[in-house]
């Protein structure tokens, strides 16, 4: 427990490197998207959203995390730098939620029923795996951007730590490199299947694989700074 109290200094550069990549990664993804999913409005909208839930996490790593530069957490750059997150990450998510039955028909099998399951179940599966996000990032941008500030966080992270003996920060930290990587591995996954290289099943175990332990891990971490958020725990002078 005491290895993930806090996050240590050696991985700085490694942090860096995480989200460089992050960035590259999702710029080639939206570049792809635009180029190769331009006759179907659903799918490509689906993949630019899917790169922003990307980015927001590999942003809230730096922000949130212990090596955040000066600039960044700066009341004016934080608000303009979650409000533009936000603003894509909401737009896009409502966007795939809105068109979800065009997405759906146009990822069925033409070929072979047989991978298809009901409709419905695949219209919850997408609608699920679009929205959960959604609350995540539009509550994190709302409460560290409008509400309160980095200051503010720090203090909960540094109290839970001292009364709880919890590593709240390291976990945030921690909980943002797996929701990075897991809207990641979500769009590899449907490439693959696009591809027609995996079946549907083992798409949809790719995306649960990785996406419901963030799911849960989330709730925890929310779990724990919620009560701050609404006052009913109260931060030490």
């Amino acid at each position: 427990q005491e290895l993930f109290a806090v996050v240590p200094d050696y991985l700085e550069p490694v942090m860096w490197a995480f989200c460089i990549s992050n960035f590259f990664m999702c710029a080639a993804s939206i570049r792809m998207a635009l180029l190769y999913r331009s006759n179907n409005v659903a799918s490509r909208n689906a993949f630019i959203g899917v790169a922003g839930s990307s980015l927001f996490s590999a942003y809230f790593l730096v922000w949130a995390g212990p090596f955040a530069p000066e600039q960044m957490i700066a009341p004016l750059a934080s608000q303009i730098g979650f409000g533009i997150l936000c603003a894509w990450n909401m737009i896009l998510i409502l966007d795939t939620m809105i068109r979800a039955s065009d997405l759906i028909d146009d990822r069925r099998d033409k070929r072979s029923q047989e991978e298809n399951t009901s409709y419905g179940l695949e219209y919850f599966r997408y609608i699920f795996s679009a929205a959960w996000p959604l609350p995540v990032i539009v509550s994190t941008g709302y409460i560290n951007a409008v509400l309160y500030d980095h200051g503010w966080l720090v203090s909960v992270f540094d109290q839970v730590l001292q009364k709880e003996d919890f590593g709240l920060g390291a976990s945030v930290f921690y909980n943002n490199v797996g929701g990075s990587m897991a809207a990641s591995y979500a769009a590899f996954f449907i490439t693959l299947r696009d591809k027609m290289l995996i079946s549907k099943r083992a798409e949809w175990i790719g995306i649960v694989a990785f996406s419901i332990p963030i799911l849960i891990w989330t709730i925890d971490v929310s779990a724990r700074i919620f009560p701050y958020v609404l006052g009913i725990v109260q931060l030490d002078q």
